[in-house]
């Protein structure tokens, strides 16, 4: 299930872009895009705008050191019901 990978993939590696969430999944960004919507729309992720971000780190989640340019529009996060669905069996 494509879900299930997608998220097991931000999972381990915490920050990922696009371009690599397609390339590990074999699909398109285009489509990588189509599935973060629908995976936030099931409440299996949120998506953590950085609009609020001054450049001064004061410990958020999103790893950057204060270097805000260049960094993607948006993280996501995992929510219990995603988690739920990372380690489920089927």
């Amino acid at each position: 299930m494509r879900y299930r990978s997608i998220l097991s993939r931000i999972k381990q590696d915490g920050k990922v872009d696009k371009q690599s969430l397609a390339e590990s999944t074999g699909t398109s960004v285009a489509m990588i895009e189509v599935l973060l919507e629908e995976l936030m729309r099931l409440g299996y992720l949120e998506s953590d705008a950085l609009a609020g971000c001054t450049g001064i780190c004061s410990g958020c989640s999103s790893g950057c050191t204060g270097a805000v340019k260049g960094l993607p529009d948006n993280f996501w996060t995992i929510t219990a019901r995603g988690e739920a669905l990372i380690s489920s069996k089927s």
